[in-house]
């Protein structure tokens, strides 16, 4: 219901409540496995998932050690396609001797991450072990 207030007139203003929303199911991965120390973006990322044409809702993020890991950080970025790169994570990554009956590293949790089109989800490790990082995300699309 609107409002009048005295001598002006509201102007009704939409909401998207009962719009209509496909998602569409998006996982990024990559290995990380160079050393990069920086904490401003710069020197080598990968690039784990992309914003679709209508956006990315990220949902889950997985970070897993391939091989014995050495104490370090895995940094994860927000870019946003054209020259800004923000850090928006780091995950402490402690020593672990993998082998047959110690499993490797592995942290999995949930986010709520919305990337616009072209905007990504990028990462870094800061020793050079290998990692590999899973975003499982869904893709918004307006029928």
């Amino acid at each position: 219901m609107l409002h009048y207030q005295t001598g002006q007139l509201l102007n009704a203003t939409e909401t998207n409540i009962n719009e209509r929303v496909k998602y569409t199911a998006n996982t990024g991965v990559v290995i990380v496995d160079t050393a990069n120390t920086n904490t401003d973006g710069t020197g080598t990322l990968g690039t784990v998932i992309t914003g679709a044409s209508n956006g990315t809702l990220i949902q889950t993020i997985t970070v897993k050690g391939i091989a014995t890991d050495t104490p370090g950080m895995v940094r994860l970025f927000i870019y946003d396609g054209t020259s800004v790169t923000a850090l928006i994570d780091e995950i402490d990554i402690p020593a672990v001797t993998q082998s047959s009956i110690q499993q490797a590293f592995e942290v999995c949790y949930d986010v709520d991450i919305s990337l616009k089109s072209g905007w990504s989800l990028k990462a870094s490790t800061q020793t050079g072990d290998d990692f590999i990082i899973i975003a499982e995300g869904l893709d918004y699309a307006y029928p």
